[in-house]
């Protein structure tokens, strides 16, 4: 039985052997090479880029003019002329009052004005008889028909017709302001919305932001009826750190989205810029103006701003994935194709655009192949190997247009 199983063992040995042998020998004839030692890496070269420093902020957007039409008097509110979202042009009325009682008061004061009037032109009747019973007196008196005393009394009633009449004469006055007032509370049963610029606003109307009242209800003297808006130009509220705050300017341009389009872009210009910061929030105010004639744009949206701060022209940049850290050093690895060996190079960073970033000291790199793929598990002196030879010759980089995507 020993004897047995030994020479199954042996002839198993063989047979392992004989299938070992033919793979190898399939493996030198189908060409195969045992593969290069070194690491597989990836190279770019320094590129020259604009970089544009662009600050984003939250906003609200509020429109460019409101104001509330409020009543000058007290009444019932008998008729509303305009809803919510209703255009609305310059001097239309917005709601009319009830009038009886105003109207009952502008006809009593005007029937006193008609009887005072009546009553001047009767003064004056009077005024003309005194004077001429005067004369009359004076020239009897120059032919000594009757006394000094005669005359005096007639000198003491013109004299007093003069001054009733002068009474009466600003009587009459205080009534025509009365009727004036009266006339006025009549017009205001009848509330218009009213704004400067008639003649250049009239070509945009505005619209009713607001109703705050009903028909029927009773209101007094400034109580507000609608609110109405001019959207045709909005503007954005933003607020900026004291970092940045020096390099916002008037006229600036800034970008603009909302929610509500998010495949648009708006363009807004900087119009107001606070001339302080506030001392509790170490922020200040930044007014950006926006043309809204298509009023896709509502007053109370969201508005993320982006403005650009700053741009540099011709920055040499590295795609931040070259950047390795070795010894608390920042740097890059520069592959030799002579030598193919990968040696670190220290390199001083600047200002990031998207996914690059600015290589302060470039020339230390010019015209150098830094490796961009297995730097992370370089050593230096380490031979390497390249993925793609003739990345060694090509002019587009790929970290650049996966940077620009």
């Amino acid at each position: 039985m020993k004897k047995r199983y030994l020479f199954i063992s042996i002839a198993l040995c063989i047979v392992i052997g004989i299938l070992y042998f033919n793979k190898d020998a399939k493996k030198k004839n189908s060409g195969y090479k045992k593969p290069k030692a070194g690491i597989v890496i990836e190279v770019t070269q320094l590129k020259r880029i604009d970089i544009n420093i662009n600050k984003n902020y939250i906003g609200t957007l509020y429109p460019s003019k409101k104001f509330n039409v409020t009543s000058r008097i007290s009444g019932r509110v008998k008729k509303l002329h305009y809803d919510i979202g209703d255009p609305i042009e310059n001097a239309a009325v917005i709601a009319e009052l009830e009038d009886t009682l105003s109207r009952l008061e502008y006809e009593q004061v005007r029937g006193n004005l008609k009887i005072n009037q009546s009553k001047m032109r009767q003064k004056e009747l009077a005024i003309s008889l005194a004077e001429n019973e005067f004369n009359r007196m004076l020239a009897l008196r120059d032919r000594k028909v009757i006394s000094e005393s005669d005359l005096e009394k007639a000198k003491f009633r013109l004299e007093q017709e003069k001054i009733t009449y002068q009474i009466d004469k600003a009587n009459l006055a205080s009534q025509q302001t009365e009727v004036q007032i009266a006339d006025f509370k009549l017009q205001q049963t009848k509330i218009t919305a009213f704004w400067s610029n008639a003649e250049k606003d009239n070509a945009y109307p505005r619209i009713v932001g607001e109703r705050f009242v009903d028909e029927g209800t009773v209101i007094n003297p400034n109580t507000p009826i609608v609110s109405i808006l001019d959207i045709k130009e909005l503007f954005a509220e933003i607020f900026v750190g004291e970092k940045e705050y020096p390099n916002f300017r008037d006229k600036m341009k800034v970008k603009i989205k909302v929610d509500s389009h998010p495949k648009e872009e708006f363009v807004g210009i900087i119009s107001r810029i606070a001339p302080f910061i506030n001392d509790n929030t170490r922020q200040a105010k930044v007014q950006i103006k926006i043309q809204n004639p298509d009023s896709k744009l509502r007053p109370g949206m969201f508005a993320r701003c982006s403005v650009n701060l700053k741009s540099f022209k011709e920055v040499p940049t590295l795609h931040k994935r070259c950047i390795v850290n070795r010894k608390d050093l920042n740097g890059v690895y520069i592959y030799n194709p002579e030598t193919q060996m990968a040696s670190f190079q220290p390199v001083q960073l600047g200002k990031y655009q998207s996914k690059r970033i600015e290589i302060l000291n470039p020339e230390a790199l010019d015209d150098k192949w830094i490796v961009s793929t297995g730097q992370h598990i370089l050593r230096e002196g380490e031979k390497v190997s390249l993925l793609k030879q003739s990345a060694l010759t090509e002019t587009v980089d790929p970290l650049l247009e996966q940077s620009k995507k």
